[in-house]
């Protein structure tokens, strides 16, 4: 599949953020990199400021943690200097200008965040060392061992917003690309790596750059393909109605989906702002998709009156995303759902495809004028079987959708900052209008079905259509909200349009036809047992494999 350009261009800053367990944070920048894995994407954290603002307690900057809860975001810890002379090993970078509301880097076993604020800093009471950290410890001359310190580590940026030693920065970039941002130690790409030192942080020239490239790149993506081959029920029910015999029998309206789906997704997302204090000043999620869309909807319907199903949940899988605890999160999900809609007069059996191709679809969250979002739809070949009640008047009307959708939760610096979900729609759909008028007989076929010519007088309309759309569920600090929309196509098509019996020559009114349908018999349900009775025959309208090439666009 496509990637974006936005992808490629971020991979020289990736290069400058690559994390290296092996050499302190002490020069005012720090990296956190997250390997991608089945649940994960690749990530990339970076923070920026004052030497002073920024340090380290791994054992690169000289310390050892005398324990630590790998799964809070809060704790008191102890630690030691690994050696007497703390300034040789860097363990006297943290007292500099006061080792409160400095943010320090931590080991990979203490604490669900990579970094954390100091709150309080002191000397502990308890000055034991473990044996199984004492042998790494050197001894002073005099055989003593380096004093125990204590730190209070919280994720409270809000409270350091203040602090004596400025601002700190923030860059966090995730794709689901492997390779292209380095990896958890020292090994990063290496395209273009003066441009971006000489750009930094800011994401506008990022983002300018990005759409500037008029390159696409075949990738491989963490993302497993999305493969769904089942069938769905959508809605379904019954009640009792007359048959024709005048005994009484069961009448229902039951549709499903048979749901086919292959989908190949893409994702990056970039943020920045500033730690502390805790703001977010810049955002934008990226989203590629390929995918093969055939869902037959199948409709049999022998009630009359008029249902919504509501958008029913066929199938949900989660997709890799990005977590770093109290700081930012990307949590996205594939989602196939459907919906029917329908006024029903006449009894109707249905199937019909919604066979489409999405070919290079190209989201950009929030909308940008630099790089509209993008897709082209191509319909597929589309069988379609109708039958319907003859000698009944009818206007009636079915719609059904197949939707795709990816839906992304962001939060920001723990939820504090912001927290939205934006999601990106695929919609397949078909609309069949019957504009049918009474007709006093109708000839039988041994097959159950009557001969149209001799059964039905009227119109039968089916067309289709797929869209693309993003939006957002919630507000995301000033960079959208429930009204932000980005419409990417939308496509119209008349699949099906004839006409039978007199309807051929000429269009009858329906206060013209000579039999009145009979009236509905109430139910609580909104739907009532239909005027034909149960058990007719139903003439055959359709039953055929309509060409995409014949398809007809409306826009």
């Amino acid at each position: 599949m496509t990637i974006l350009p936005i992808l490629l261009t971020l991979l020289p800053y990736f290069a400058n953020a690559a994390n290296d367990w092996n050499k302190p944070c002490f020069q005012g920048t720090c990296s956190y990199d997250v390997a991608p894995s089945a649940t994960s994407m690749s990530g990339s954290m970076t923070i920026g400021g004052s030497t002073k603002a920024i340090s380290d307690i791994t054992p690169a900057a000289g310390w050892e943690i005398l324990g630590c809860d790998p799964n809070a975001l809060s704790q008191d810890i102890r630690l030691v200097c690994k050696s007497s002379d703390a300034p040789s090993v860097g363990c006297d970078h943290l007292y500099e200008n006061g080792a409160e509301n400095t943010i320090v880097r931590l080991p990979e076993n203490c604490l669900k965040v990579p970094f954390a604020r100091v709150a309080r800093a002191w000397v502990p009471a308890d000055q034991s060392i473990p044996t199984s950290i004492a042998h790494r410890i050197m001894k002073r001359q005099d055989g003593g061992t380096p004093q125990v310190q204590a730190l209070t580590l919280d994720t409270n940026w809000t409270a350091a917003a203040d602090n004596q030693n400025g601002n700190v920065t923030l860059f966090v970039t995730g794709s689901t690309i492997p390779g292209e941002q380095g990896n958890a130690t020292i090994t990063p790409p290496s395209q273009r790596r003066s441009r971006v030192q000489r750009r930094g942080l800011d994401i506008k020239g990022l983002v300018k750059d990005i759409f500037s490239n008029s390159f696409d790149k075949n990738i491989r993506t963490t993302v497993p393909p999305i493969d769904i081959n089942q069938k769905f029920p959508i809605f379904n029910t019954s009640t009792q109605c007359s048959g024709t015999s005048g005994a009484s029998a069961a009448a229902s309206v039951n549709i499903n989906a048979d749901a086919k789906v292959h989908a190949e997704i893409t994702l990056g997302v970039v943020a920045s702002g500033t730690l502390l204090p805790p703001i977010v000043d810049s955002f934008s999620l990226v989203a590629g998709l390929t995918a093969n869309l055939d869902g037959t909807l199948n409709i049999d319907a022998a009630l009359s009156g008029t249902l919504d199903s509501g958008l029913i949940p066929l199938f949900e899988t989660g997709i890799p995303g990005l977590e770093i605890p109290e700081v930012f999160s990307i949590g996205p999900e594939f989602a196939l759902n459907a919906r029917a809609t329908a006024t029903l007069d006449v009894n109707v059996n249905m199937g019909i495809d919604l066979a489409y191709d999405v070919q290079k679809l190209q989201l950009v969250f929030p909308p940008t004028s630099d790089q509209p979002s993008s897709g082209s739809p191509t319909p597929r070949d589309t069988p379609l079987k109708l039958s319907v009640s003859p000698q009944v008047s009818s206007k009636g009307t079915i719609e059904a959708h197949v939707i795709p959708t990816i839906n992304f939760g962001i939060t920001a610096l723990g939820g504090k900052a912001a927290s939205a979900t934006v999601f990106l729609n695929v919609d397949a759909s078909a609309a069949l209008t019957l504009t049918l008028n009474a007709q006093a007989n109708a000839t039988a076929q041994t097959n159950g079905t009557t001969s149209t010519g001799a059964s039905v007088d009227g119109c039968v309309d089916v067309s289709g259509g797929v869209s693309a759309n993003a939006g957002a569920r919630g507000s995301f600090l000033n960079f959208f909200d429930d009204s932000t929309s980005v419409p990417i196509f939308s496509k119209n098509f008349d699949i099906f349009k004839k006409c039978f019996g007199a309807s051929t020559g000429s269009s009858t009114k329906r206060s013209e036809t000579a039999v009145r349908a009979l009236p509905f018999e109430k139910r609580a349900s909104g739907l009532s047992c239909p005027s034909s009775g149960i058990g007719s025959e139903l003439a055959s309208l359709a039953e055929e494999t309509v060409s995409a090439s014949a398809f007809q666009s409306k826009n």
